[in-house]
């Protein structure tokens, strides 16, 4: 069918109804009949121009100009801006999903931004483009967009930011910060915190935001000798969890690489990094006050650390040489780390109950030692000074360096003693606790 149907009018042609039904073809279909096309008004009602949103700690501003103006139809009147729209929402509680409209004004070929809560209706007036949620301290703390008039994306989901990451890596079921002991566990969760909601980096379409139930990942198969990186992507099914090895506890096989400043895993962007673990033995793991095996990236909590040397009252093992404290092979905590700029801190409290004169006493703290082998039994605190007299002793060790704290590592309390007769104490009342204490986030 050739287009257009109509011809232009000469001076002194009638009028005629064939010529009238041929230009509103013309203007309604492009020339095609009722039953071959929708009309443009409906192929137009979703358009809009790409939207460039950036965000100012408590305002959101949506960025145009006179060279790249935003355009949109709201209620079916061609609206656009030339210049950047600001929209700092304020009077919502913490947490509180926030929808982010454009508002069409009477008499006014642009359009203005406006916030209300996410599940109050949208006016006539109003065409929703984004939701957003708040910090305590009125800052903006997630963002996505969410046009309501925009085609579905094939897989579900909407466009994406990047800092969507709502989730905890867990070993319960349902709680992702669990306060108490897990002896041991089979399974590994990706439990919904402060949201259900990811953004993953999608071939040929950017980011893209999925909502998520509980994802669970099972252990079985997995080494013990070698620590697992944890991510999430999409697969045939939805959005599912995914391991990849280290080659030991202590070398990541597999980098990282950052994509708009989101860690991915280098050989699949689509696969977005959330955490590591550890496991305890075949096919499974556990994370207790003594031995953490789960480290987020995400969603970071304050994981504390803690153990009690067991013994009462006894002297080193060796003299002029490091041995375990109180001769307790057992004082000792473990803990997975996942980046190398992942806060941890230990300290080490012990007593010295006497002391030979002219010899002096130390408190240490070892990494990964063989606590059997006295030879191999270094101190790697950062600070522990030594005492010649009764009182307490103190070490303490934290994040330095690069890769020091990176992958999982043992940390065992030790003492120096410079010649015989020194007893050190140990937990012999409940008051009076001698042991290893500190933690970090993740």
């Amino acid at each position: 069918m050739p287009y257009p149907l109509s011809s232009a009018v000469q001076p002194g042609d009638p009028t005629l109804a064939d010529q009238y039904n041929q230009l509103r073809s013309d203007a309604l279909r492009l020339g095609a009949s009722e039953s071959e096309a929708v009309p443009l008004a409906g192929l137009l009602r979703a358009y809009r121009s790409p939207l460039r949103f950036s965000i100012r700690g408590t305002t959101l501003q949506l960025e145009a100009s006179e060279n790249d103006p935003c355009a949109l139809l709201i209620n079916g009147f061609a609206l656009e801006t030339k210049a950047p729209l600001t929209l700092t929402p304020t009077g919502f509680p913490a947490g509180e999903r926030i929808a982010v409209c454009a508002l069409r004004s009477a008499g006014s070929p642009s359009f203005t931004l406006t916030a209300k809560k996410a599940n109050e209706p949208i006016g006539v007036d109003e065409r929703k483009l984004a939701e957003l949620t708040l910090t305590p301290e009125s800052t903006i703390e997630s963002f996505r967009l969410t046009d309501a008039d925009s085609v579905a994306d094939p897989d579900g989901a909407g466009e994406g930011c990047t800092a969507r990451c709502d989730g905890r890596l867990t070993l319960v079921s349902g709680n992702p910060c669990p306060a108490f002991d897990v002896p041991s566990a089979d399974t590994l969760c990706w439990t919904p915190y402060q949201g259900n909601e990811i953004a993953l980096l999608r071939p040929n379409q950017g980011w893209r935001t999925y909502r998520f139930d509980e994802l669970r990942l099972p252990l079985s198969g997995m080494d013990a000798t070698a620590c697992q990186d944890i991510f999430v992507g999409k697969g045939a099914a939805g959005v599912e969890l995914r391991s990849v090895p280290w080659s030991s506890l202590t070398n990541r096989a597999q980098p990282l690489a950052r994509r708009d400043g989101v860690l991915v895993l280098e050989a699949d962007p689509g696969l977005r990094y959330v955490g590591t673990i550890a496991l305890s033995g075949a096919g499974k793991t556990r994370d207790t006050l003594s031995e953490r095996n789960i480290w987020n990236l995400y969603g970071q909590e304050f994981r504390p650390l803690r153990k009690s040397a067991a013994a009462a009252q006894l002297g080193p093992a060796a003299v002029s040489r490091w041995s375990p404290y109180v001769r307790d092979k057992n004082a000792v905590v473990s803990a997975v780390i996942g980046l190398s700029q992942g806060d941890f801190s230990l300290t080490a409290v012990g007593s010295l109950h006497a002391v030979s004169a002219g010899s002096y006493a130390v408190l240490g703290i070892a990494i990964d030692a063989d606590l059997d082998d006295p030879d191999l039994i270094l101190n790697s605190a950062d600070l522990a000074a030594h005492a010649a007299a009764p009182g307490p002793l103190h070490a303490l060790i934290s994040s330095r360096g690069t890769t020091r704290h990176l992958g999982k590592h043992v940390y065992a309390m030790i003492s120096y003693s410079s010649g015989p007769g020194q007893i050190f104490n140990g937990s012999f009342l409940a008051q009076d606790q001698i042991g290893l204490c500190g933690g970090f986030y993740g």
